[in-house]
């Protein structure tokens, strides 16, 4: 019986993580999206909901991504010894240091993310806690400047579309 090999496990925790977090967010993207609904429209309100149904599908995406990515590594390590029988393959060290370089560098393409995911929860907590106050203070005060910050200033969402054509691009 092989155990798990600790370093890659510790990687894939750390990259599932991340994917945790894109997750959580979607979650209060949807919950962003449910409050709006109880307002009334506006045009900064559309321009804010189409921002972040754009990134909840972006977030998706590099979700799918990054475990398209990770099926890739453990694949197609060892690939050239694929005649061997399965427990030869378990044990193959040249294959266990290719899925650690592969899940290594897959970990380092996310590390923009993590900022990105920070920036993000920022942005709706701000959001959320407004909408929960008062929407008449959103609809005359907030909503504009609003998506001025997260459009302009902050613009997380062309990060993230960015990083997802990184991503692509590697896999």
């Amino acid at each position: 019986m092989t155990l798990h090999n600790i370093k890659e496990e510790e990687i894939v925790k750390q990259i599932v993580s991340c994917l945790d977090a894109n997750q959580a967010l979607t979650v209060k993207i949807h919950e962003v999206i449910e409050r709006f609904s109880e307002k009334r429209v506006t045009l900064e309100e559309k321009m804010i909901r189409s921002y972040f149904h754009e990134m909840a599908a972006v977030l998706f995406v590099i979700n799918a991504t990054v475990h398209r990515q990770m099926s890739q590594i453990y694949t197609s390590a060892g690939k050239q010894n694929a005649r061997k029988e399965p427990s030869a393959l378990r044990q193959d060290a040249g294959r266990i240091k290719e899925i650690e370089e592969g899940l290594t560098a897959l970990a380092a393409a996310l590390e923009d993310l993590r900022g990105l995911q920070e920036k993000i929860s920022v942005q709706l907590a701000d959001l959320l806690k407004v909408l929960a106050y008062n929407l008449n203070f959103m609809e005359q005060y907030f909503e504009y400047g609003f998506y001025t910050r997260i459009n302009n200033d902050d613009n997380c969402l062309e990060a993230l579309k960015l990083l997802e054509n990184r991503l692509a691009a590697e896999s």
